[in-house]
């Protein structure tokens, strides 16, 4: 039997079983099924494959299907996750504050998830900075920057990574009578990104003369998250109120995937400070030359600003993009845009809707006890 005879009978047998849950209405046993099913089929057909025999371009291309079926099993477990939880809990979390133990948990995913991306970095000479960075404090503070953002400072402190905040100073700031437009889902308004870009210059100036010195012969074409035709387009605006502005206003995503007009060239001529994080810094609201990162380039043109957020994400999200992607924009600066939700976005429900590594985050046993007291009804609101 031909590789091709045996990926075509494991098509033919999956459509069948595909059939079957399709007939049975996805109720649960039909997920439960799904979920042992397709690993199953993958491992079979690839001792099959083995057994046969090939060329190395046969090779090539059975390591291709085995990919694409993998790919297929963990969307199926990742879409029947969502669908046996399919609530993300934000201030519910806290609502135990003090002694919760699903936040304590929360708090030490999101350490080591830190501590990965340190490790990472090291290894390449880059200079990492954690820059704590919302619009949501001071008379708009919410529960999750309330009890996160000391937090974040001191878990900084005892992994020794340099560790640089605003909130204080935009806390103050909103306390003036004119700035009492509320943050949009959590976002920056024009006015108050101007004020936070000004703020951080003279942090990012502590950092003025690292070079990294680290560079790559080979890297991949595309070096951020964000494709043009995907822009507005994320699932993670799946959930937003009708009446929300959508993106794009005046977004331009290079091809390399970065919200950046411009293509980021090799050797870099002047020091690279490359930003990740979520909408805090992607500024999804705000037109391009708007942005704090373009306002950033304004105000420090001896330096280039790399923007490779994201409009959705958490410190899980970033240690990954980095290590696949990131890194081979060769900064010698990487500032890490953090903020208190980022600790409860690590919830198990909050990964399998928005990680962007698209794998299938089960439940630990806090998770789930908390889970199914919180939300006893599980019908779905969002659709995947």
């Amino acid at each position: 039997m031909t590789p091709d005879v045996a990926i075509r009978g494991f098509l033919v047998a999956l459509g069948w079983d595909f059939a079957c849950i399709f007939r049975a209405g996805f109720n649960r046993v039909a997920y439960m099924y799904s979920r042992c099913l397709v690993p199953v089929w993958a491992a079979v057909v690839t001792t099959v494959l083995v057994a046969c025999g090939s060329s190395p371009k046969d090779e090539r291309d059975t390591r291709g299907k085995t990919n694409n079926i993998n790919e297929m099993a963990t969307k199926i477990a990742r879409t029947s996750m969502v669908a046996d939880y399919p609530r993300v809990p934000q201030d519910e979390i806290l609502n135990e504050m003090p002694g919760s133990r699903v936040y304590a948990e929360l708090q030490q995913r999101y350490t080591e998830h830190l501590r990965q991306l340190q490790t990472v970095t090291t290894a390449d000479h880059v200079q990492l900075v954690v820059l704590i960075m919302t619009p949501e404090v001071g008379k708009f503070a919410t529960p999750a920057n309330v009890y996160g953002i000391p937090y974040i400072r001191q878990i900084c402190t005892n992994l020794k990574v340099p560790c640089e905040d605003i909130t204080d100073a935009v806390a103050e700031w909103t306390t003036g009578a004119t700035h009492n437009t509320p943050p949009l889902l959590g976002n920056w308004s024009e006015e108050s990104a101007a004020f936070a870009a000004r703020a951080i210059v003279p942090l990012l100036a502590k950092y003025g003369g690292y070079r990294s010195g680290k560079t790559w012969n080979e890297r991949p074409a595309v070096l951020g998250d964000v494709l043009p035709d995907n822009v507005g387009q994320d699932e993670s605006n799946n959930d937003l109120p009708a009446n929300t502005p959508r993106p794009p206003f005046a977004i331009k995503v290079s091809k390399q995937g970065l919200r950046m007009a411009q293509e980021v060239t090799f050797p870099a001529q002047r020091q690279r400070i490359v930003f990740v994080g979520d909408s805090r810094i992607f500024n999804p609201f705000i037109d391009d030359d708007r942005t704090i990162c373009r306002r950033l380039q304004a105000l420090m043109p001896d330096k280039e600003i790399v923007n490779a957020a994201n409009i959705c994400g958490a410190m899980d999200d970033y240690a990954s993009l980095y290590t696949e992607k990131v890194r081979y924009l060769e900064p010698d600066v990487l500032v890490v845009c953090t903020h208190g939700a980022d600790i409860t976005d690590e919830f198990f429900s909050h990964r399998n809707r928005y990680a962007r590594q698209r794998k299938s985050y089960k439940p630990s046993k806090t998770e789930k006890e908390f889970y199914d007291k919180t939300f006893p009804s599980k019908k779905s609101i969002i659709p995947l």
